[in-house]
Formats: C-alpha cells, sequence, structure tokens
C-alpha cells in the first residue's frame, strides 16, 4: 500500500511542479522582440504599402489567389480586396503589432498578431526574408502561453489572479515553452544537416559564395571576408558546428551560454554582411526563451550592483588633503631657493 501511496504522492508532485509557470521573461522577450520587429516593419514599409500589399499591388490580387490555392493558404487580404479594405487591414496589423510588443490584452492580441501577421505574408510572400517562419510558428505557441510578464497589463492591472484554473494555465504555459525550445532545436538540427549535404558547404567555401551574392550582400566588411581563404572556411565549417551543436547543447544548465553567443555572433554576421537584419533580430530573440527567470534576475541584480558601483564612483567627491604653510619645511625641501 505504501508503494503505490509514494507513487501517487510522486505523481501529484510532479502535476505541481508542471503547473508552476515557467520562463515568463523569457517569452515575454520573445513577445517584445517579435511585436517590435514586425511593428517596425510596417513602419518602414508604410510609404510603399499600397505597391506591396495594397489592391494594386506588384503581386495583384489574381495572382495572391492563384498562389494561395496551390498552397491551400488564406489571407484577409482576399476577403477585403478593396483599397479601404487593404488599408485598414494594414492600420489594424500596426497598432495590433504594437499592443503586441507592449503586452496590452495579453489575452487577445496573441491571435489578432497572428492572423494580422499571417495575412500580410500571404498578401505577398515576396517581401519575406524566411525569418517570418519562425516567428509565425513560435506566435503559435505563445498563444497557450502567459506574456503578461513585462506588460502594460501587468502594471496598469496587476499580475493575473486566476484561482479556479491556474494550474491548468500554468501547464499550458509550460507545455507552450516547451514547443518554442523543440521548435528551435528541430530548426537548427534540420539547417545543421542539410547544409553539409551541399557541396560548398561540404567543400567550406559557402561563405564565400554567399557575399559575393548580389541579392544578399552589403558593401564594405564582407569584402575583407571573402577574399580571405582563412575567414571563409573558418565561417563555413564554424555555421555547421555551431547549427549541429545547437540542438544537443541548448538544454546544458552551462552550455546554453555558448550557444546563445554563438547566436548572436552567427545573425549578427548574417544582418551586417546580407542585409538581413530583421530575420537576424527574430532568429536571435527568439533565443531569449533559453533562460530561466532566476538567470534574468540574477543578470538584472548584477547589472544594478555595476550600475551602483559606477555611480557612486563618478559621485564620489574630490577629497584633498590641506596643509599649513610652512616656509622652514619649505626651504629645506628646496635649498637652492634660499
Amino acid at each position: 500500500m505504501s508503494f503505490f501511496r509514494n507513487i501517487a504522492h510522486r505523481l501529484s508532485a510532479a502535476s505541481q511542479s508542471m503547473s508552476v509557470a515557467r520562463r515568463q521573461l523569457g517569452v515575454a522577450i520573445v513577445r517584445i522582440v517579435f511585436g517590435g520587429v514586425t511593428a517596425v516593419l510596417y513602419g518602414l514599409h508604410f510609404p510603399q504599402r499600397q505597391f506591396l500589399w495594397g489592391s494594386d499591388a506588384v503581386v495583384t490580387p489574381a495572382d495572391t489567389a492563384t498562389i494561395l490555392s496551390a498552397t491551400h493558404s488564406w489571407t484577409l487580404y482576399s476577403l477585403f480586396p478593396s483599397p479601404l479594405g487593404g488599408e485598414c487591414l494594414y492600420w489594424l496589423g500596426l497598432i495590433v503589432s504594437l499592443l503586441f510588443a507592449a503586452g496590452l490584452f495579453v489575452r487577445v492580441t496573441p491571435l489578432l498578431f497572428f492572423v494580422l501577421t499571417w495575412s500580410l505574408y500571404q498578401r505577398n510572400a515576396f517581401a519575406l526574408d524566411g525569418g517570418d517562419n519562425l516567428l509565425l510558428i513560435l506566435t503559435i505557441y505563445l498563444m497557450f502561453a502567459d506574456l503578461s510578464a513585462l506588460s502594460l497589463d501587468r502594471l496598469l492591472f496587476g499580475p493575473r489572479r486566476e484561482k479556479n484554473f491556474a494550474w491548468l494555465s500554468g501547464m499550458l504555459h509550460n507545455f507552450a515553452v516547451t514547443a518554442c525550445l523543440l521548435q528551435l532545436a528541430i530548426l537548427y538540427f534540420d539547417a545543421g544537416f542539410y547544409k553539409i549535404q551541399g557541396h560548398v558547404w561540404s567543400s567550406g567555401t559557402a561563405i564565400y559564395y554567399i557575399l559575393r551574392s548580389n541579392l544578399f550582400a552589403l558593401p564594405g566588411w564582407g569584402d575583407y571576408i571573402w577574399r580571405s581563404a582563412a575567414l571563409v572556411t573558418i565561417g563555413t565549417y564554424g555555421t555547421i558546428l555551431f547549427e549541429i551543436m545547437h540542438p544537443f547543447l541548448m538544454w546544458h544548465r552551462r552550455l546554453k551560454y555558448l550557444i546563445f553567443s554563438g547566436a548572436v555572433v552567427l545573425h549578427a554576421g548574417i544582418g551586417l554582411l546580407m542585409g538581413l537584419v530583421w530575420f537576424s533580430l527574430t532568429m536571435i530573440g527568439a533565443h531569449a526563451i533559453l533562460f530561466d527567470d532566476d538567470e534574468y534576475l540574477r543578470l538584472l541584480k548584477f547589472m544594478r550592483a555595476v550600475y551602483g558601483n559606477l555611480n557612486q564612483a563618478f559621485r564620489r567627491p574630490l577629497v584633498m588633503e590641506s596643509h599649513t604653510f610652512d616656509p622652514t619645511a619649505a626651504a629645506e625641501a628646496n635649498p637652492s631657493a634660499g
């Protein structure tokens, strides 16, 4: 009987542990990055919104309908094909992205953010840079997470109080976090092992061809890299090594810091050298979910301590000792003066 009681106790403890929402700060940072990046894209393309997504866009509604039929997809822009409809959807998407980033009405805005962002991308798939795939997939998972941390909702209305279904909310949140982590692992596993099957990657020359492309290249530092055989080889094999290690080391308590650093270096290089800035910000922001709340709190405590020490050092008054002038001592110190 004690055996079954012990099993029941362990199951109860595991269930209770799983119902406590974890990594709330991490998913909040992902929310801020995703919403912020999308809002900036709306703002940057605002003057060209009719050319890219309007009723008379470069990709006509008929072309979009053909693509959607072939991919079995949908977009709200097809339901409201008039110029006014497209204009309203664009403004609504911009507003929802800002609300999502700010964390206002977080129970509703994740769903609206996904629907409107999906509709925008499906209206003109040629305006994408690759980061939209991860952004949309993770947003689906984030619908089930508690996104109230670092939000206006918590600032204005206080923390959530869910007495009856708090355990269910916590479990859904943790499953959403796990799904996001698994998605990152699958993404880099697939990317790494796909690369090693290509000739230019296995031969160590892929970075050369990437930086020499006219489609994805910015003049400047890229020229110094592709002219160096050593840098090209290091960059090519380093990318493969990082992507293959990523799915396995991201779960380790300490080695995940190395993975995060590698992600920052890799995607910052992609953003600077290839011009895929928003793709890079999306990929780096998604890695915020690797860390626990305690790790973020320790980082915040460390930054406060550093700020306090620097502030104290700069505000410390300059203390000078006062001395009474003694002519005899002065004469002894400088005999030639006599």
